[in-house]
This record gives structure tokens, sequence and C-alpha cells, in this order.
């Protein structure tokens, strides 16, 4: 079994005591599920057992709960399947660990609401790929990334308009993403208009308080970072930048976002720092 971060996994690991899992499996019909796994997953099943197999991610309760698990391990086992063309289906285990492996597992949902269900908003998506070699680690973590901040975005507001999903793909694209979305196959009223709200992000960008979509970005990208991109930002940047990346991202977080940090599991490390951060000193 090879793990760490960066690398690939051979086989599913053994797992002892109690587990949550996540299933995929290739893109259904969405439909009204009976037993939605929460609120913010409309398309997962949650159900009382799984068995780990190779079309699941799973995670020892305990571990996972202390923040001892191996996240680079999990998003490797996600990315596997993820990059197969699946998505997840099913959970199964405790309720707050499954909806917090959930959120981990997020960015291969590929959820979409009616202003992104056309076929070009899929021709984005494979030009967006086409952008990130994810054969190289650095590259995979950013493509990762911006499809975990779009999935934020239709999280947090299930009507978000197409140009606040597109500008969801590109925030991590900073003062290229105008440039970039030039090229993009997207309507010409759709790209101006994401290329206004990424402005309004960097720094340096005159953020309009009034525009609601303006705020939904920021919320989505300050919650990706929490719940995915902190992990290897304190592995890159050590515990006096990430603490102080922390505060400033605090600091952006809307009350309405605020709402959803207890979905996030952090790393127990990261969790301390965290704390140390967010209180008042």
């Amino acid at each position: 079994m090879i793990t760490g971060r960066g690398l690939a996994i051979a086989q599913m690991p053994w797992l002892s005591g109690a587990q949550a899992l996540v299933r995929f499996a290739a893109p259904r019909t969405p439909s009204i599920l009976a037993r939605a796994a929460a609120r913010d997953f409309p398309t997962v099943e949650a159900v009382d057992r799984l068995q780990p197999a190779d079309d699941t991610v799973a995670v020892e309760s305990s571990a996972w709960r202390d923040g001892e698990a191996d996240f680079y391990w999990v998003d490797a086992q996600a990315d596997a399947l993820g990059e197969r063309g699946l998505v997840p289906v099913a959970a199964a285990g405790e309720p707050l660990i499954r909806l917090e492996l959930l959120t981990r597992c997020q960015r291969w949902l590929d959820r979409r609401n009616p202003a992104s269900a056309g076929r070009w908003f899929d021709q984005l998506l494979r030009f967006h790929r086409s952008l990130h070699d994810r054969e190289r680690p650095g590259a995979r973590a950013e493509h990762n990334r911006a499809l975990d901040t779009w999935q934020w975005v239709l999280r947090i507001d299930p009507k978000a308009s197409a140009a606040v999903q597109a500008a969801g793909l590109f925030v991590g694209a900073g003062e290229r993403a105008g440039d970039i979305l030039a090229g993009a196959p997207v309507p010409a009223a759709v790209r101006d208009r994401a290329v206004h709200l990424l402005a309004a992000l960097v720094p340096g960008g005159e953020l309009d308080d009034g525009d609601g979509e303006v705020a939904l970005l920021e919320d989505a990208d300050c919650l990706s970072f929490f719940a995915f991109g902190s992990t290897s930002f304190l592995d890159d940047h050590g515990e006096v930048e990430t603490r102080r990346k922390i505060a400033s991202t605090l600091h952006r977080l809307s009350l309405r976002a605020c709402a959803y940090l207890p979905a996030v599991r952090l790393r127990r490390d990261l969790a301390q720092l965290f704390s140390e951060a967010a209180t008042p000193g």
C-alpha cells in the first residue's frame, strides 16, 4: 500500500472499528430520495451499512473524529474514483462523520442547477480540466480546489447563477482569470459577469458589499480553504503563516457561511491553530 501526499493508492487498507463510508457510482438521473444523507447532499442516499470496496472511500470513525485520519489518503481515494467518472451516491456511518466525509468528497458530486445544466457548461468543465495536468500533484490540488469551490457555491445557494458558478471554478486563477475566461466556451454575458466577480476578490479589488454574488463567491472560497485546502497549506507554509491565513479567512467569512463550519473536519494540528485564531486574545 502506498500512502501519503500526492501518491496513488495501491490497495484498500484494512480498517478496524466503526467506519464511515461514501460509495461512488456512475452519475444517475437526480431524484428525490426517501432518505437523503443531508439537506446539503440531496442526491446522496443515507444507508445503514456499506462495505469497504473499490468503489468506496472509508475512514475509521475514531481516527476521523480525533483529526488523526490520513487526509491525503482520503483525497487520493476520492480522486481515483472521481477520475473514473464516478460520483458520490450513498453514505453510511455516524451522521456527523458521514456529513464531514461527504464534504471532503463533494468536489466529485458534479452537482448542477438549471443555470449550469446546459451543454456549454459541460464544455466549460472540459476546458477547465484541460488547464490542469492531474498527473502533477500541484495541478491536481489546484483543480480539486476549484471543483470544491464550485460545489460550495451551489451548496450555499442552490439557485446560484451561471456566472457565479463559472467564477467559482476560476477563483484560484487570480489576475489571470479574465484572460483565461476570454478563451473559455462561455456565453459572453456570463463571462463578463464572472470576470467582474473575480476581479472583486483579487487583493486590491473593489469589493461591492451590496453584491450578493460577490459575497457568495467569497464565502465559497473561504469554506473551500477550510474544508479542503488548509491541510496542504499548513504542510507547505508552516504554523505561523497558516495561523495568519486562518485568521484572515475567518474575517472574510459571513455569518451565513459560518454555519457550515461544523461540517468541516480538520486535522488535529489544524484544529488547534483554528481554535487559537478564532479565540480573541
